[in-house]
């Protein structure tokens, strides 16, 4: 039991570094509204359709999408 704990929080502490590199390193906008989306109640809340997604390195805080 106590071995599945610790796996289990390696995990999630594997998760959040990934996670928080690639939320630094790159910039993430959504292609759809708030308003184009549609949500699916379940267990837990989802969109119905997959949201797409526009990725863009952003190293250093320099962007390489140039604002129209």
């Amino acid at each position: 039991m106590v071995i599945l704990v610790l796996g289990q929080r390696f995990a999630q502490l594997e998760e959040k570094t990934i996670l928080s590199t690639l939320l630094r390193r790159y910039t993430f906008r959504a292609t759809q509204t708030i308003d184009e989306l549609e949500l699916c109640f379940e267990a837990i809340m989802r969109p119905e359709v997959p949201i797409k997604l526009i990725i863009s390195f952003d190293f250093l805080g320099f962007s390489n999408i140039s604002a129209d």
